[in-house]
């Protein structure tokens, strides 16, 4: 008994013990358990863990952790293009850039792995190779040679911090990309109110103790990251110096990375025969070519929905519809004028089979996923800046031309543009427009119209500059030619309100204003999107499109003349004209100018206490004169017929005007500077304030400087053509007109010593005499400078050009959109300059020399004065070392 107790006993004691040993095992075991779970957490985790972490979901994942930005970025994007853009969201100066303005066109980046980092590679874009070269040879040699000469650059390089749990992504910080500056990144547009287009220069420095992370977005098509840069900003003139020095502007964008479609859209090829806008490649077409210059034209992919349906010939939808979300502060008044001009193409694109594929819509109220500055939206903004054009920002996937997204963007004095252009032009025809405002339908006219033309565009045209010199100009007169045809057959062109309109013409029913898009218009949209059956390459499209515009040269209302920026050497292609006959509408012009500034001064007295809008209005008539209607009439005189055409057509590219056409013009400008007292009412004048300079010198200041400004050109001529007028032809004319009262011995008028007064001020500029003795050339801006008038409406037109086409990169960028596409270079790559003109001029001035000191004796009084005093300037000018 007492052994069976002592057993019991040991075997408690035991089990006791053993238990002790198992819990301090199992307490060790545990406490090494997670000691080792400690010790255990991954890279991705300890990225995040005890940090304020913000994450959004979308293309890829984004956190924001303090001051950074990581992004999971999914290994099957890699090698994939990708657009870096930037949106304004808000800003200290709108005269910077507006609000919701996409900043350029982006730039494309290709993100690739090597080792242990992402790098972001850049691919080559310059004006000679905008992106890496294409093989649509499919040759696999010439597809090895390319990858190899054509890397893209290494913009940025980030370390893998992680790898998500499931291994589909890698984390990498990629704040550097979104907050750091360069020519690339920048978030001001070139085209901004406060650059002048590029007459004031602007010299952006990042301050980057003044810049910080404000949020992050994420879509399905692209991430956003918003940061607020400081900035100091230098002004400069545009012959140098400082206007202003660090300005301080901060600027809150949305930098966009956005990926690009991964099946691209099949490109059209570009043509410099018809108003089209392009993007530039390189490519290999066949390995007996080599390398070629290849243009896209740049377009919405605007495919059916029901492909058999529209064979058929029925109309169809596009499988994606163009849709424009209106900003909620948009005036209410212009709204529906806008959703007008806009939506007006669809009957262009109906008559190709396509229905409803333009839609304007107001920003959804109730539908959370809507951000007008996602990029995937197109938008348009109302922007509270004191600016007169509406300006145009698109995303285009430069691979293929395709528009993935557009802004437009119309500023508070929109309609002021608009009012001012309407009134110069009809004053005097229209009574309904002297008025201090203009009635809601006919502003709301002016818009539809004006948003007519940004549309086109926006759906990849350009100007066509030759559309508005087509109809006759005796129709612009007809109420029912007006009414059915309008004043243009396109909208591509800057179609003014009916100048050539006169009193009465109203009452008949004569249209004051263009009707909306023409022939040439829905010719152009068939070109850029109808379909071609059977089509699978660019290059099989080339035969049917060759085809659509050899058909057009049977039609004038499609007849396309590209703009010239740097002075028109076809007579045809201006800016702001009417008619086919340039004379003509001229004397229209000139009725309705005498009747608007007989009148004017009562007709606008309305709310204008203190002049200054009577003052506008006369400085805008005049300034039409002598900038745009002179300008006009001067471009015959060396006038060259441009026609874009290829080698198979029996077409005459270049074709100078007859000689004496042109002498005929330099006659009727003549004649016209003769007797200009008509511009000044003294009386009138003193009313609008003091100091105000003669507009009859400004206005023969203009006419010569016209005329001199044409030597280069009919130098030119005299070089390339057979029986031209010569500029020894021209000085001769001039001279005899000018010097005819001095020649025949008579008493000068005072509108005859204003001539030869400005006559012979410009003799003595463009002689180079007031030059030092290395100076052996006028300049440039001598010699085809006229004054203010000319120089303020052309800048005029030209901005307003240049903000509704993106062009050029620059002001002073001699590039074209279809530069080298066609048969021959543009008329601004025309070199005049080579032929010298100075000594002509200093010819002219020692013989008017001659002639004043033989006047001189044989004159007296006020004539013999005037004479006097121009031997005394010539003399100090000869004397001039």
């Amino acid at each position: 008994m007492r052994k069976v107790i002592y057993v019991i006993s040991l075997f408690a004691l035991l089990f006791a013990f053993s238990m002790e040993v198992d819990a301090s095992n199992r307490k060790k075991k545990k406490e090494k358990k997670n000691k080792e779970q400690v010790e255990e957490l991954t890279p991705y985790q300890k990225l995040f863990k005890d940090k304020k972490v913000t994450t959004v979901k979308g293309l890829m994942t984004v956190h924001q952790v303090d001051k950074k930005v990581y992004v999971e970025f999914p290994l099957r994007l890699l090698e994939k293009d990708m657009l870096l853009a930037s949106t304004i969201d808000k800003i200290t100066d709108n005269g910077e850039g507006s609000v919701g303005e996409f900043v350029g066109g982006g730039f494309t980046l290709r993100f690739i792995r090597r080792d242990s980092v992402i790098q972001a590679r850049m691919a080559v874009e310059t004006d000679f190779l905008p992106v890496a070269p294409s093989n649509s040879s499919k040759d696999p040699a010439i597809e090895k040679a390319l990858e190899q000469s054509s890397l893209p650059g290494v913009f940025g390089t980030y370390k893998i911090e992680a790898w998500t749990p499931d291994s589909s992504a890698v984390v990498i910080e990629l704040t550097p990309l979104f907050t750091k500056h360069s020519i690339y990144t920048n978030p001001f547009p070139p085209y901004a109110p406060n650059a002048m287009f590029g007459f004031i220069g602007r010299r952006h420095k990042l301050q980057e103790n003044r810049t910080h992370l404000k949020g992050i977005k994420a879509y399905d098509s692209n991430i956003v990251v918003k940061c607020e840069q400081g900035y100091d900003v230098d002004y400069l003139g545009f012959f140098g110096g400082y206007l202003a020095q660090d300005v301080k502007i901060s600027v809150i964008s949305n930098k966009i990375l956005m990926l690009l479609p991964e099946e691209p859209m099949m490109p059209r090829l570009s043509d410099s025969r018809i108003g089209v806008n392009y993007v530039m490649n390189n490519d290999f077409t066949s390995p007996m070519k080599g390398l070629e210059r290849v243009y896209y034209t740049s377009r919405w992919r605007i495919q059916p929905s029901d492909p058999e349906a529209y064979k058929r010939g029925e109309l169809v939808e596009p499988t994606k519809p163009i849709v424009f979300y209106m900003d909620t502060i948009m005036p209410q008044a212009w709204k529906k004028y806008i959703k007008a001009g806009l939506e007006e193409w669809n009957g262009a694109f109906e008559k190709i089979g396509f229905k409803n594929v333009i839609e304007v819509r107001d920003f959804p109220k109730d539908d959370p996923d809507f951000d007008p500055l996602n990029i995937e939206y197109s938008v348009i903004r109302y922007v509270p800046v004191n600016w007169f054009m509406a300006m145009n920002h698109r995303v285009v996937d430069p691979r293929t031309g395709e528009i993935l997204s557009m802004s437009i963007c119309i500023p508070d004095n929109f309609i002021g543009g608009l009012y001012g252009e309407r009134v110069l032009s009809t004053m005097n025809a229209d009574p309904s427009v002297r008025r201090a405002k203009l009635t809601e339908e006919q502003l709301g006219e002016m818009i539809r119209l004006e948003m007519a033309s940004t549309m086109g565009f926006n759906l990849g045209l350009i100007y066509n500059c030759a559309a508005s010199a087509v109809y006759p100009v005796d129709s612009l007169r007809s109420a029912s030619f007006t009414q059915k045809y309008g004043l243009s057959p396109s909208v591509m062109d800057i179609v003014p309100s009916n100048y050539i309109a006169q009193p009465g013409d109203v009452e008949k029913g004569v249209r004051m204003t263009n009707k909306g898009i023409g022939e040439y218009d829905e010719y152009a949209i068939k070109w850029l999107y109808k379909p071609i059956e059977g089509a699978r390459t660019p290059q099989d499209e080339k035969v049917t499109l060759d085809r659509w515009i050899k058909e057009s040269r049977n039609n004038p209302n499609c007849r396309y003349r590209l703009f010239e920026y740097y002075g028109a050497f076809d007579p045809s292609v201006f800016l702001s004209d009417l008619g086919d006959d340039q004379i003509k509408a001229f004397e229209y012009f000139l009725q309705n100018m005498k009747g608007a500034l007989a009148h004017f001064y009562e007709w606008y007295k309305e709310d204008d206490r203190d002049m200054s809008k009577r003052a506008g209005i006369y400085e805008g008539l005049c300034s039409n004169l002598g900038g745009n209607q002179l300008v006009q009439l001067s471009n015959f005189i060396g006038g060259i017929r441009m026609i874009e055409a290829n080698a198979d057509e029996d077409v005459k590219k270049y074709e100078m005007l007859p000689k004496e056409e042109q002498r005929k013009m330099v006659h009727y400008l003549l004649n016209f500077s003769k007797d200009l007292s008509w511009l000044e009412d003294l009386d009138l004048i003193r009313q609008m304030g003091p100091g105000r300079g003669s507009m009859v010198d400004a206005m023969h200041s203009t006419v010569f400087g016209l005329l001199y400004s044409k030597m280069g050109r009919l130098k030119l001529c005299e070089a390339k053509f057979a029986n031209a007028y010569t500029s020894n032809e021209l000085l001769k004319d001039i001279y005899q007109f000018v010097w005819e009262g001095t020649l025949k011995n008579r008493t000068l008028t005072k509108e005859e010593m204003k001539l030869q007064t400005s006559y012979l001020a410009m003799a003595l500029k463009n002689s180079t005499l007031g030059e030092s003795a290395a100076t052996l050339q006028a300049s440039g801006d001598r010699l085809f400078t006229t004054n203010r008038l000319a120089w303020n409406t052309s800048l005029k037109n030209e901005i307003r050009m240049k903000g509704n086409s993106p062009i050029h990169k620059n002001r002073f960028e001699m590039e074209s959109p279809v530069r080298e596409v066609g048969a021959y270079w543009l008329p601004w790559w025309i070199r005049v300059s080579d032929y010298p003109t100075s000594h002509e001029f200093y010819a002219m001035v020692l013989q008017v020399q001659d002639l004043l000191k033989k006047a001189s004796v044989k004159s007296s009084g006020e004539t013999k004065q005037h004479y006097d005093y121009l031997l005394y300037k010539i003399k100090k000018s000869l004397e001039k070392k």
